[in-house]
């Protein structure tokens, strides 16, 4: 993966985010991508198999074929297979997943999530799931530090009041593992006709949240143990992702 990522880095301030989001998608997937063809990669990155082939061009390669060849001729040992807490494998995948989640968010320009923060004084967020709403609290532990409140919604019936309301909303922050929207249509909607500006902080995989926002930021988790058809994660990622958007965002504001 090491040649790929040289590509990557010589051509990065020539990428649009959309091709930045399909690297990152391609980075963080690479086990199935090598196994799509460009039209299944560009349903499952939300682009077009045109956009693939000009990223591939763009990268000084002939096409997509050349850029799986690339995929695959320098293969990480890491497997994107599952896990259980006592399995050999789980603590290389979970360095290997720390490393691709910070190497993920030193190659995002932050500003506009920067200056959103900066700039909003009501701000509200929603995590998903039960670690998702606890890394909220510690988010807003960092926040009440420099003087901001985040405004937690315990519930999806609630997410739906507020984003109905005449409420003041600045910013909505939206924690979720799987990025779907499919319950979250009806507030997300409400919130865009309202011009509510929406930071979303998901894994990348399936990420029809971010859709809905161009400011995102990504983690990678780590299996822990899967049953069935039931996979329990790690969320030592999010809370690592968090950490760096909060130091992040105080060097920005101190500069």
């Amino acid at each position: 993966m090491e040649d790929l990522i040289k590509l990557i880095n010589l051509k990065y301030d020539q990428l649009s985010e959309n091709e930045k989001y399909i690297l990152n998608y391609i980075l963080l997937n690479r086990e199935e991508c090598l196994k799509l063809n460009v039209s299944e990669l560009s349903k499952k990155s939300m682009s077009s198999p045109a956009s693939i082939v000009r990223l591939s061009k763009k990268l000084g390669l002939s096409g997509f074929s050349e850029l799986k060849y690339q995929l695959k001729s320098d293969r990480s040992s890491y497997k994107e297979s599952s896990t259980s807490l006592d399995g050999g494998n789980y603590v290389s995948n979970l360095k290997h997943d720390i490393d691709l989640t910070i190497r993920l968010f030193e190659q995002m320009d932050l500003t506009n999530q920067y200056n959103l923060l900066k700039n909003s004084n009501y701000i509200y967020a929603y995590g998903t799931g039960t670690a998702q709403k606890t890394m909220l609290n510690e988010l807003n532990r960092y926040m009440l530090s420099i003087g901001k409140n985040l405004i937690i919604i315990p519930s999806y019936n609630e997410l739906e009041m507020v984003a109905n309301s005449e409420s003041d909303i600045d910013l909505m922050i939206i924690i979720s593992l799987s990025g779907d929207t499919k319950n979250m249509q009806i507030p997300l909607q409400m919130l865009q006709l309202k011009q509510v500006s929406i930071l979303t902080i998901t894994n990348i995989k399936n990420n029809s949240l971010a859709t809905y926002s161009k400011d995102n930021l990504y983690y990678h988790p780590t299996p822990l143990s899967r049953t069935g058809k039931i996979t329990k994660e790690s969320f030592v990622t999010l809370n690592i992702v968090i950490d760096l958007f909060f130091k992040g965002y105080l060097e920005f504001v101190g500069k």
